[in-house]
């Protein structure tokens, strides 16, 4: 199958001379302008790839009944590599990818692909192994339920509260206990239907499935030597990996330092108390050179990890 070429990326911050560019890797869900609470830096270019916009991406699986990939990951990565080119300045020295969710995965195969020095930010992201494999082929129906209220609060800026118990529930009884809920308190509005929220369900689940199938296919080699700051919600990937205190990662590469936000996988990225502290975190972190600088890394812990 032959995608048909859109431009993905987007230039925030432009500087011509810039040594540093940092590239935002967002998959979707929630909006990408939160990526401009994360970074503050005048002299650094900031790039958004917004994988939504990547027929690669956004056409490799089309219906639940699929277990089939149409796009692997090398050609995801190989048309964002692709699509960088065109953008990256020929003074950079330095380049800091930010992924959040699949994008630090996808961010993790980046790192491999550039020849500039790199340094990646992982956002909830789960480490791409082999033992984590049988945990994103599938994934429990009461696990995407929980993450689909926590997605329905992030977006509307509201917590959904429901302490019914929905585990045992079908997908047709929680789409209805979601909207019922919804409507009493607020979140939905008279003009939100049942059909729509069941939409947006299906779209959400679709997109998990994606996402974990084809970070489940994807088995890269180790960095030893890439800087990774990983940012750890207190509800998210963790919750289905084989390692949850690194969610994989350190078995990827040495140079990993983790920070925990008291946020859960979606809430990390919009809250604006969780924003600040990532952004304080990345801050530290891009101060390291590219190689692991252990009094940096400490600072990191001593500051975020209270």
């Amino acid at each position: 199958m032959k995608a048909e070429k859109f431009s993905a990326v987007f230039e925030v911050n432009t500087s011509t001379h810039a040594q540093e560019t940092i590239v935002c890797l967002h998959p979707g869900g929630v909006s990408s302008k939160h990526y401009n609470a994360l970074v503050d830096s005048p002299n650094a270019q900031l790039l958004v790839v917004e994988l939504s916009l990547l027929p690669q991406y956004q056409l490799t699986m089309t219906s639940h009944e699929e277990n089939t990939l149409k796009y692997s990951m090398d050609d995801i990565v190989n048309e964002v590599y692709s699509q960088l080119q065109k953008y990256l300045n020929k003074t950079c020295q330095k380049v800091t990818i930010i992924g959040w969710s699949f994008g630090g995965v996808l961010g993790y195969a980046l790192a491999d692909r550039l020849t500039i020095p790199c340094q990646l930010v992982a956002l909830d992201s789960i480490a791409p192994l082999k033992q984590n494999q049988h945990c994103t082929e599938q994934v429990a129906p009461s696990i995407v339920y929980k993450w689909f209220i926590e997605f329905i609060s992030a977006v509307k800026a509201c917590e959904l509260i429901i302490e019914t118990p929905y585990s045992s529930y079908t997908q047709d009884e929680f789409v209805a206990m979601v909207f019922e809920h919804g409507l009493a308190q607020g979140i939905f509005k008279q003009f939100d239907t049942l059909n729509g929220v069941n939409k947006l369900f299906e779209t959400f689940a679709l997109g998990l499935k994606r996402n974990m199938l084809l970070s489940a296919r994807f088995f890269p080699k180790p960095q030893p030597d890439l800087n990774i700051l990983v940012i750890r919600s207190h509800s998210g990937l963790q919750e289905i990996s084989a390692y949850p205190n690194c969610i994989g990662w350190s078995k990827l590469s040495s140079n990993v330092h983790i920070v925990n936000v008291e946020k859960d996988h979606y809430a990390l990225f919009t809250d604006t108390t969780s924003l600040a502290t990532i952004y304080g975190a990345i801050s530290v972190f891009s101060q390291l050179r590219l190689r692991r600088t252990n009094g940096l890394l400490n600072k990191i812990s001593r500051l975020f990890n209270k």
